[in-house]
């Protein structure tokens, strides 16, 4: 069913005239109204401003890989580091410093005002550093964004003599990331994620990570043709954007179903602290398609998640009625047709002994001289299979890029139309994790109460009306003494008690059934919810007995997650093993604990139902 615009109502205005009978009575001016979308399930004003700081990483990144690389080694020639030398090239830079140094940023039609692209801190780089120079070009159309020039002074003389790739180089780009906050198990670093999209249309957000460093030309080149396909594709459309092809994979073998074709994108101004009135993103171009095709999406809104990552974004939460649950949800990925398997999985999930073959294949004249998988639009020239693999997995052999990137979908620009966005329902996280507690609002762990047939439900005479943890003022031993509750159990959480008195004030919820945990923590971390809202060291939790099928070891104590490695092992930012410190303070609610007496998410739907 096509959704109408929620407007919210707002008092009139009784203006009167004074004066003579030819004194002009002035129009009323009316607020403006603020709109009201039915599919964003809660109700945010996002301001998220650039106060904070960025990381920026010169140079390649390469593996220790025991000693193989010794310029990448740590001391002990076994570890990897960030950068051939750390102290040099790891380099933080304050917000504060790129507002004072650049005052607005070269896109400033597009962001707001203290907003910068990552465009803009790649020439504070070379403003501040005298290793590392990037030339400007004039803005070219046929990209729709500028082309530069870097020197990068690799050996440290001085001089800008190190090679065509570091002398005047136009194959240098940035790789980014936005934090994981304290999260150790993402995929995808230390390299950052390589990318297709322009550099002065990526914002930086507050922790963002760049990676400055030269790529093949073959690189360039197909990054460049990516590029002036959607250049191509807006003027087309005489300026619009509009793309051709909005698709969901549901999961169900039926592989991607297209929903929506040609949706012409209009903006809605979801992100005003972000972005100038009239710019479009992806988020826009769904909503486009929300009101105009019947693209039947939902947004939730993720603020600073409990591992510290400020998202501070709207997610995609919900298509056709089926919302995401825990761990399993929606993927997005956007971009042409041709680039979707661009990139590709490295061992063990590929094996390069496949790449070769392919490559090989081609060298021999095989489906024209073209690989038929990996880097399929490369010509591979007889006798050079073995060259071509190895350039194929160098430039792109990485989990994450091009038409899928860690880029939410209101940060994430338009102002060139992709040929599609896809989103695909995705639940293997759960396994990827190892998280221990799945717990769905439905699954039958926890009793779910209905409030709606609640009895006696408090108002605001309660003295402690908001107070959620009812055992701060009343114990099992002070209450219903005269027996006027026959079904009171002798042990009774918080949330029972709303089964007869309602939610004591509690805020209705969101359409979540799932790791409330995930946002209510950090800047909106709920009060008086006992163990559920109190940090507590790791090693004072006990992990589950069925953690990755250990049965019987039910006495583990300290970071759950250190003892899962399936798919996502443990590891700092330059991608060695590592554990979770056992201080770090954490909730009494996560992936890997059950607060018993708010339990995560069967108390919170009880209490905040989904009405």
């Amino acid at each position: 069913m096509m959704k109408k615009y929620l407007l919210a109502p707002i008092a009139g205005l009784a203006l009167a005239g004074c004066g003579s009978d030819n004194a002009k009575t002035p129009e009323p001016q009316q607020p403006e109204l603020p709109i009201i979308h039915e599919n964003i399930n809660v109700n945010v004003t996002p301001n998220d401003l650039f106060d904070g700081e960025v990381t920026v990483y010169l140079g390649r990144w390469h593996p220790c890989d025991n000693g193989a690389n010794p310029e990448y080694c740590a001391a002990d020639m076994t570890s990897n580091i960030m950068t051939k030398d750390d102290s040099k090239y790891a380099i933080t830079i304050k917000a504060s410093d790129i507002h004072n140094h650049l005052g607005q940023s070269i896109n400033n039609d597009v962001f707001a005002d203290g907003q910068y692209s990552v465009l803009d801190i790649m020439m504070y780089v070379s403003d501040i550093r005298d290793d590392f120079n990037l030339t400007l070009a004039d803005f070219d159309e046929t990209i729709g964004s500028y082309r530069f020039t870097v020197d990068f002074d690799y050996d440290g003389n001085g001089s800008f003599d190190d090679g065509p790739e570091n002398t005047a180089s136009p194959d240098w780009y940035p790789r980014f990331t936005y934090t994981a906050g304290e999260f150790k198990r993402e995929n995808g670093v230390p390299d950052l994620e390589p990318i297709y999209e322009r550099p002065d249309e990526l914002i930086v957000r507050n922790n963002t990570e760049l990676r400055l460093e030269p790529f093949d030309p073959a690189m360039t080149e197909r990054r460049n043709y990516i590029q002036s396909k959607e250049v191509a594709r807006k003027e087309n459309d005489s300026g619009k954007i509009i793309v051709p092809k909005l698709q969901v994979n549901f999961g169900d073998g039926r592989g991607y179903v297209t929903i929506a074709e040609n949706v012409e994108a209009r903006s809605f101004n979801l992100r005003p602290d972000l972005f100038k009135p009239g710019v479009v993103t992806i988020a826009d171009v769904l909503m486009s398609a929300y009101y105009d095709h019947n693209f039947d999406v939902e947004f939730t809104y993720w603020p600073t998640l409990s591992t510290g990552a400020n998202v501070d974004a709207y997610a995609i939460t919900g298509f056709d009625g089926v919302r995401a649950e825990g761990l399993a949800g929606y993927l997005m990925y956007t971009g042409e047709d041709e680039s979707a398997a661009d990139f590709f999985y490295p061992p063990p999930f590929i094996n390069n002994d496949l790449v070769y073959a392919d490559h090989d294949a081609a060298a021999n004249g095989e489906n024209g001289g073209k690989p038929t998988k990996f880097c399929n639009w490369m010509d591979v020239a007889p006798g050079q299979g073995k060259a071509s693999a190895d350039l194929c997995i160098e430039e792109f052999q990485f989990m994450f890029g091009g038409n899928m990137l860690h880029l939410m979908p209101d940060s994430w620009l338009m102002t060139y139309p992709h040929e599609n966005i896809q989103l695909m329902w995705f639940t293997n996280m759960w396994k990827s994790w190892g998280s221990t507690e799945q717990n769905i609002s439905d699954d039958g762990k926890y009793s779910v109460y209905d409030i709606s047939q609640a009895v006696a439900p408090l108002d605001e005479e309660h003295f402690g009306w908001k107070v959620a943890d009812c055992s701060l003022c009343h114990s099992i031993d002070n209450i219903h003494l005269d027996g006027d509750s026959a079904i009171l159990p002798s042990t009774a959480e918080p949330y029972f008690c709303a089964s007869c008195h309602g939610s004591n004030g509690g805020a209705q919820g969101h359409g979540e059934e799932s790791r409330c945990h995930w946002c209510h923590s950090e800047d909106k971390l709920m009060v008086n919810h006992g163990n559920a809202s109190k940090l507590q060291q790791i090693l004072e939790f006990e992990c589950s007995a069925t953690l990755n099928g250990r049965g019987g070891e039910n006495d583990l104590r300290g970071p759950c997650a250190d003892l899962v490695n399936n798919q996502a092992p443990v590891h700092d930012k330059a991608d060695n093993l590592d554990t979770y410190d056992e201080t770090m303070p954490v909730l009494g609610s996560s992936d890997w604990i059950t607060d018993k007496q708010f339990p995560d998410p069967y108390s919170c739907v009880t209490c905040h139902p989904n009405n």
